[in-house]
């Protein structure tokens, strides 16, 4: 399995609010040249706040989110 680590604002270290430490592989503007299987997005509130201030990011999750309930509904109908 290969995963891959986007952050949001480039590929600069990011400090998490218990002081964890996480290193991104990529920037996340670089992920439109991939597809991916699964996006998985962190929590908490500051996280969502932060995340939400990124238009660039917010629009790609409710792309996916749609093609996924596009992908979804087509199996339900079928």
């Amino acid at each position: 399995m290969e995963v891959t680590v986007a952050g949001v604002e480039g590929a600069d270290p990011v400090v998490c609010s218990r002081n964890v430490v996480i290193k991104p592989d990529i920037a996340f503007a670089e992920t439109v040249k991939k597809d991916y299987d699964v996006v998985i997005c962190p929590g908490g509130l500051k996280g969502a706040e932060h995340l939400a201030a990124v238009s660039h990011y917010c629009f790609l999750l409710v792309l996916v989110l749609v093609i996924s309930a596009v992908w979804v509904l087509k199996f339900i109908i079928a």
